[in-house]
């Protein structure tokens, strides 16, 4: 008994050749992460690579071996992004490729939507969201940050101070964060010291999982700040 065809809404995250006329695509889909091969088709212009950031409608077979996608159509118009957007979406692009691995997610649902959201919003980069989406990423990737409580399961208080350690969380300090501020931000209430202190964690938890790894998008960013 074959496979049978599956079919979703998607986004091409990363791709890279395989051979000619080969490509190994990396699919976010609404319900799944995952890898697949792609063989480019023959057009009268050449061959057509994914584009980033496109909504595709995406059918694919899996057999014991690989996935292999069957179809790569348009679902909606391509999003064709220029200066600070497009260095936001690539940084979007690039911490999901680096931070997930390949259908071995519970669940995707929840950065999916707000990855989504983030593509489409009319702002070239809502502060916000993207503090949503990288926290709700580490999240889905088996990385949660727990702002409610101490890595001993001590509930964070309002007048104590706090140090963080990605590889532990919170603890009790004699200075650094007011626990106040950490609790806002365990409450959704992201005032503008609250989003400091989420960006601060966020950037270090990130850097400890990626083991140190630079990431592209933003030393480009750097460089664009630098030359505007």
């Amino acid at each position: 008994m074959t496979n049978p065809i599956e079919s979703s809404m998607g986004w091409v995250i990363h791709q890279y050749p395989v051979r000619d006329h080969l490509m190994l695509l990396y699919i976010l889909t609404p319900k799944r992460y995952f890898k697949a091969f792609y063989r480019l088709p023959k057009t009268k212009h050449g061959q057509q690579k994914p584009l980033s950031f496109c909504p595709y409608w995406i059918s694919w077979k899996q057999n014991k071996q690989a996935i292999n996608i069957h179809s790569l159509e348009f679902a909606e118009a391509p999003l064709w992004f220029k200066n600070l957007k497009l260095f936001t979406s690539l940084y979007l692009n690039e911490l999901i490729f680096n931070l997930c691995r390949p259908d071995e997610l519970d669940s995707v649902l929840n950065f999916y939507a707000l990855y989504e959201e983030l593509l489409k919003h009319p702002e070239d980069c809502p502060i916000p969201l993207l503090r949503q989406f990288e926290w709700q990423l580490l999240a889905d990737c088996g990385y949660a940050i727990d702002f409610a409580s101490t890595f001993e399961q001590q509930l964070i208080l309002e007048e104590a101070y706090y140090q963080f350690s990605p590889d532990l969380g919170f603890f009790a300090a004699t200075e650094g964060y007011l626990g106040r501020d950490i609790l806002k931000i365990a409450n959704g209430q992201w005032d503008d010291t609250a989003l400091k202190i989420l960006k601060i964690i966020l950037r270090k938890t990130i850097h400890f999982v990626l083991e140190g790894k630079v990431l592209q998008s933003r030393e480009l960013l750097k460089e664009w700040l630098i030359s505007n």
